[in-house]
C-alpha cells in the first residue's frame, strides 16, 4: 500500500513538472509573439528583412505587373509608400499573421487581382465613409471597402494609416514612381535582385535601394539573432530539466523495476510499460497546459492559432521521442546486477 502511494505521488510530481514546464514554454511564446507584434507595428508593418527602394520611372506599372505574375508562387509583401500622406498600397502573396487586428482581418493572397477594391485601416484612421452599413475609403472617386482595422496595444504610426490593395491602384491615376518596401521572410534580397534584373532587361535603370532604418522597439531592444539565442538557451534548459526529472521519476521506480525483473519480466517489457505510462502522463499534462493557456489567452490563441498548432505538435513529438530515447538508455544502464544491489539495499 505504501509503495502504491509512493508511485502515485511520483506520478503527481511528474504531472506538476510537465504542466509547469508547459506554462514556461507558453509564457515564452507569449513574450515572443507580443514582442514580434510590437516590433512589426512600431516599424510600420515591415520586418527586419525588408528592403526599401526608390523608383523614378512614373510608368513602371507594367514592370510591377510582370514581376508579380512571374513571382506568384514566392512569399513576399510589397508596400508602396506615399500614395497620400496617410495611404499606402500593398500587395502580398504570404500570410502576415502577426498583425494585431481590432476588427476583421488583414490582406490575404486571394484579395488581389480579383477586381476588388479593399482597405485595411489603423484604429485611429479618420478618413472613412459609411455606406450601406459598411466603412469605405474614397480615393480619387473609387471606394475601397474596409475589411479590417489594425488595433495593437502600443501606439504607432500604423494607427493612422490606411492600406489599399495595390492592383486596384494600378487602375486609377496611380503614379508608380516613389518609395517601395519589399518584404519576405526568407528571400527578400533574391526577389529584389529579380526586380532589378527585370527593369534592367527593359533598359530601365531607375531603381535604387535606399537605407531602411529600423524604427520603434526594434531599434531599442536589439535584433532577431538575440531572440534566437534566447530561444536556444531556453530549449537547452528545458531539455536538461526533462532529463533530470525523468531520471528522478525512473529512480523512484527502482524497487518496482527490480522486483519485476526478478519475477521474470524482460527489461524491454518493464521499460516499455514505464515508457507508455510516462508518455501518457507527459502528453496528457502537456495538452492540459496548452488548454489552460488557451482559456486564459483565448484572443491571442485564436489570432496565432497556426503558430500554437505547430508548438503543440512539436511538443507531442518531443515527448514521444525524448521518452523513447531516455528509456532505451535506461534499459541499457539498469542491469540485473543493479536490480540485486537495489533489493539488498532495501
Amino acid at each position: 500500500m505504501n509503495q502504491e502511494k509512493k508511485i502515485n505521488f511520483d506520478d503527481i510530481l511528474l504531472s506538476i513538472f510537465i504542466i509547469c514546464t508547459t506554462c514556461m514554454i507558453m509564457v515564452g511564446s507569449l513574450y515572443s509573439i507580443k514582442k514580434n507584434d510590437m516590433d512589426r507595428l512600431t516599424n510600420e508593418l515591415y520586418s527586419w528583412e525588408s528592403i526599401r527602394f526608390k523608383i523614378e520611372n512614373t510608368n513602371a506599372i507594367q514592370y510591377f505587373s510582370d514581376f508579380m505574375e512571374g513571382n506568384a508562387q514566392s512569399n513576399y509583401t510589397l508596400f508602396k509608400e506615399g500614395v497620400t500622406e496617410s495611404i499606402r498600397g500593398i500587395y502580398t502573396t504570404q500570410k502576415i499573421s502577426n498583425v494585431p487586428m481590432k476588427e476583421g482581418r488583414f490582406f490575404q493572397k486571394d484579395d488581389f487581382f480579383q477586381g476588388r477594391k479593399l482597405a485595411v485601416i489603423g484604429k485611429e484612421y479618420a478618413g472613412t465613409e459609411d455606406r450601406a452599413g459598411k466603412k469605405y475609403i474614397n480615393y480619387q472617386g473609387d471606394y475601397f471597402e474596409v475589411i479590417g482595422i489594425i488595433g495593437g496595444e502600443v501606439k504607432s504610426k500604423v494607427d493612422y494609416m490606411a492600406y489599399l490593395n495595390i492592383d486596384a491602384l494600378f487602375d486609377s491615376d496611380f503614379i508608380s514612381s516613389g518609395i517601395y518596401v519589399l518584404d519576405s521572410n526568407k528571400n527578400t534580397q533574391f526577389l529584389y535582385s529579380k526586380l532589378v534584373s527585370l527593369l534592367a532587361h527593359k533598359d530601365d535603370n531607375s531603381i535604387f535601394q535606399i537605407e531602411s532604418n529600423i524604427k520603434g522597439t526594434g531599434r531599442l531592444f536589439g535584433s532577431v539573432p538575440s531572440d534566437k539565442k534566447i530561444l536556444v538557451v531556453s530549449i537547452i534548459i528545458v531539455f536538461i530539466m526533462n532529463i533530470l526529472f525523468a531520471s528522478y521519476w525512473v529512480y523512484k521506480k527502482r524497487i518496482l523495476i527490480a522486483i519485476q525483473k526478478l519475477v521474470g519480466h524482460k527489461f524491454y517489457w518493464i521499460y516499455g510499460e514505464l515508457y507508455k505510462k510516462y508518455v501518457f502522463i507527459s502528453c496528457g499534462m502537456y495538452t492540459l497546459g496548452i488548454l489552460l493557456f488557451a482559456i486564459f489567452n483565448m484572443k491571442l490563441f485564436q489570432t496565432h492559432l497556426y503558430i500554437y498548432g505547430i508548438i503543440f505538435v512539436i511538443g507531442l513529438l518531443y515527448n514521444l521521442i525524448f521518452a523513447g530515447g531516455f528509456f532505451l538508455f535506461a534499459d541499457r544502464f539498469y542491469t540485473m546486477g543493479n536490480c540485486i544491489k537495489e533489493l539488498k539495499s532495501t
